[in-house]
């Protein structure tokens, strides 16, 4: 039987390391997912979202039973991702060669012709480069919500805000990417609300 997440977070705060390995199953590749989405940078996402799983195992006695375990880790995700962003601007900022980004990582789907897989690339390269220019907040929200599909409390609960907070955000989040990505009103979809 497949324990929920609440009964595998009792199973971690009592030592049971076979439920913790189950958990960082559970959640690594979304977390990795986030923090690469927030850092740009594979190295950096990874080493994130390690330390992420480090912060937890080490908080696990603090978990308040209320709390939803997914939400408690990206909360813990997003504050080191913020904090990891803020060194790195730091350091561009006196680097002396200033590069910053990174590439988007390319996607293929098989059985599409050459052509049609780099349209596609670069729209998703278009995509990309527009979510990377929305500010920190907006991205993280605009991420948990229409990529890990996140409920509006969810997301609430792992930013620490309310929900008309997340709501509100993620309008502006919207409504900017469509100024960057010069789309028109009319032909955007709109956001997806509960």
């Amino acid at each position: 039987m497949v324990a929920d997440d609440t009964e595998l977070m009792r199973r971690i705060q009592a030592g049971d390391e076979e439920a913790f390995e189950l958990f960082v199953t559970r959640y690594q590749k979304r977390l990795y997912r986030l923090a690469y989405a927030s850092l740009g940078n594979r190295d950096e996402a990874l080493d994130a979202t390690q330390e992420t799983f480090v912060k937890i195992y080490r908080a696990r006695l603090r978990w308040a039973p209320g709390a939803k375990p997914g939400s408690w880790a990206y909360r813990i995700l997003i504050n080191h991702c913020i904090d990891q962003a803020r060194r790195r601007k730091f350091r561009e900022r006196f680097s002396l060669d200033g590069r910053a980004g990174a590439p988007v990582e390319p996607v293929a789907e098989a059985a599409d012709s050459p052509l049609a897989q780099s349209l596609r690339q670069e729209e998703r390269e278009r995509v990309a480069a527009a979510v990377r220019r929305l500010p920190e907040k907006q991205r993280l929200m605009l991420l948990l919500r229409h990529r890990d599909d996140l409920s509006i409390e969810e997301i609430a609960e792992a930013m620490a805000c309310s929900i008309g907070t997340v709501k509100s955000t993620l309008h502006r989040a919207v409504a900017k990417l469509r100024v960057l990505m010069d789309v028109p009103v009319a032909a955007a979809s709109p956001a997806r609300t509960e």
